[in-house]
């Protein structure tokens, strides 16, 4: 999976067990 530098952020709110869409 490539990680972007705008997608960074929000991958580590998913990982936190964030319920973002």
């Amino acid at each position: 999976m490539k990680q972007s530098p705008a997608l960074a952020p929000e991958e580590r709110c998913r990982r936190a067990g964030s319920p973002k869409p």
